[in-house]
């Protein structure tokens, strides 16, 4: 099992965007993937819903 973890200790750096993209490419190629969104915005989670109910971007 491999961990990848994307953090900083300053916000608006890009570790959820970097997150997400990596995460999405790794699925598209079939590895299985988990995405824990620990923040209090709840970012991902948030991109991920909208994806879900987009069906231009669901795969």
């Amino acid at each position: 099992m491999t961990v990848v973890v994307f953090g900083h200790e300053k916000g608006g750096v890009g570790k959820t965007s970097l997150a997400l993209n990596f995460t999405a490419l790794a699925a598209e190629d079939g590895v299985d993937v988990v995405l824990l969104d620990t923040d209090r915005q709840q970012s991902a989670a948030n991109w991920l819903g909208l994806r879900m109910n987009s069906p231009e971007l669901r795969k």
